[in-house]
């Protein structure tokens, strides 16, 4: 189970914090953000970008979770990288049940995730 963030943020139709503008004004974190589109350890489908899209950071402040959905962002903060994982996990689990995908057939909480259904994809995605 997921801790909590150390601090969270919405910002209904705000702007995406994207790699290239460190420290803007009003987020948690100064380090930039980079979009995910895969989770797992075989690179299973993360959101539906441009609609709704995950994206990661890491920095001195912590380790950043974020989604964009039409506009709408949210934006996490956690202490270490384990945390902001399972978080990560939950979002997925829940994305992947509402869209009835087959890998999560049978599974009916993120607990219940195998260890391929966890984590940052490793098949050559790096993150931080």
């Amino acid at each position: 189970m997921a801790s909590e963030p150390i601090a969270t943020k919405v910002d209904y139709h705000g702007s995406l914090p994207l790699g290239k503008a460190p420290g803007r004004s009003g987020r948690l974190t100064s380090s930039p953000y980079e979009p995910i589109y895969e989770w797992g350890g075989d690179g299973y489908d993360l959101g539906n970008p441009p609609i709704y899209t995950f994206f990661i950071s890491e920095g001195p402040e912590g380790f950043g979770f974020g989604v964009n959905i039409e506009g709408d962002w949210r934006e996490e903060l956690y202490s270490d990288r384990e945390s902001r994982d399972a978080a990560i996990d939950a979002a997925a689990f829940e994305q992947w049940k509402s869209n009835e995908e087959d890998w999560v057939e049978g599974i009916s909480s993120v607990e219940e995730l195998t260890p391929d259904l966890r984590g940052p994809c490793d098949m050559g995605m790096e993150i931080g």
